[in-house]
């Protein structure tokens, strides 16, 4: 069960006492230049514009950067902790699952505007936090808006995650690293977390891409129940990473919109996620990794593009026109028909599959080029 902090949020201290220990639990640093927090649900501006700020967030925190988040970060886990656990930096703690923040994500997400699918909820809600503004202001800086949902959504699910992530710290093994070998069904790394973290609806993307693709590796028998995921240095393990990151794209620039956005994302997080998850064979295996990842953003961009609508006549939606999910998975099941066999080394101990588009040589460093 997901411990919820935000009744208490709205009245916390949120400036540091001269010792430089801070008044309360869950308390919120104020960065330098940031002014007092005013009353909840009083006008406040953000960014040039007047919003009615009636969440429980303090004010203070749409100005936040990833550093003041890291140290409330480490500053609220270690409120729990015993001295001879207490880290000294994010990088130390440990993080929930993938699963868990995916969970925690879309409950907080369900209490904003979806900006994916704009309905009239969801426009009832912005002109009420925005009293203020006309329609067409509305329109004209809907980018702004949706930051401001943004960062309040960041908030909710960082203190979220910090309860978990206290809980797990302290059942923890003593000593600490910065990687770790597990996947993605496990802890996350520190550096997958704060990627996804500022970008909004990240944890899902991920999560469903996975969770999509691991229920057509059981559709087609690779996986028995209970098992853990087969498929390693063979067909399947270039099928698996393709396929992944193809919905991976497919899901993010659902979100925004933009399709260059979602390759972006997934290119970007699945570079993360190789260099933070350890490869039983190391570089070769990682290099093939990174290659099939690739084929699977290339899929998803050949197969897509966004078409722009007026949804009422002050407002224009982004909608992303794509392959169904079970097409991607025929597609990338074509793409692994062909994939080829390439040596780790000269003696030909180990051999891994690179799925590919229309690639004759089987040179790895040809091959390199291409991610």
């Amino acid at each position: 069960m997901i411990t919820k902090t935000k009744l208490l949020r709205s009245t916390l201290a949120v400036a540091l006492l001269a010792t430089g220990m801070f008044a309360c639990k869950k308390d919120v640093l104020e960065p330098k230049g940031a002014s007092v927090p005013v009353r909840q649900d009083t006008l406040i501006t953000f960014e040039g514009l007047p919003v009615k700020h009636t969440y429980d967030n303090p004010a203070v925190i749409l100005n936040y950067k990833e550093a003041d988040y890291k140290q409330l970060f480490v500053k609220n886990v270690n409120e729990s902790l015993s001295s001879s656990k207490r880290i000294m930096s994010a990088e130390q703690a440990t993080y929930p699952t993938l699963e868990e923040l995916a969970n925690i994500e879309k409950q907080n997400a369900a209490n904003y505007p979806n900006f994916a699918n704009l309905d009239s909820a969801d426009i009832v809600k912005i002109k009420a936090n925005f009293p203020t503004l006309t329609e067409k202001q509305i329109a004209d800086n809907i980018g702004i808006i949706e930051k401001y949902y943004t960062k309040n959504l960041q908030y909710d699910v960082l203190m979220d995650a910090i309860d978990l992530s206290a809980e797990k710290t302290a059942n923890a093994k003593s000593g600490f690293s910065t990687k770790t070998t597990l996947s993605l069904s496990d802890q996350f790394s520190w550096a997958e977390f704060w990627y996804l973290l500022w970008r909004p609806g990240g944890f899902n993307c991920v999560y469903n891409a996975k969770r999509k693709t691991e229920e057509y590796m059981n559709l087609y028998g690779y996986y028995g129940p209970g098992s853990a995921p087969a498929g390693h240095l063979d067909k399947w393990d270039a099928y698996r990473h393709c396929l992944w990151s193809t919905l991976m794209s497919k899901y993010y620039a659902q979100i925004t919109g933009d399709k260059v956005t979602g390759y972006t994302f997934a290119h970007e997080f699945g570079n993360l996620h190789e260099s933070e998850h350890s490869p039983m064979y190391g570089e070769p295996e990682k290099q093939m990794d990174l290659h099939n990842n690739q084929t699977g953003r290339v899929i998803f961009n050949n197969t897509s593009r966004v078409d722009v609508s007026r949804r009422w006549w002050w407002f224009t939606q982004r909608t992303l026109v794509c392959s169904s999910d079970d097409e991607y998975r025929d597609i990338a099941k074509a793409k692994m028909n062909v994939a080829i066999q390439v040596p780790f080394d000269d003696k030909n101990t180990a051999n891994y599959y690179i799925s590919v588009n229309a690639i004759s040589s089987s040179s790895v460093e040809e091959l390199v080029k291409l991610w």
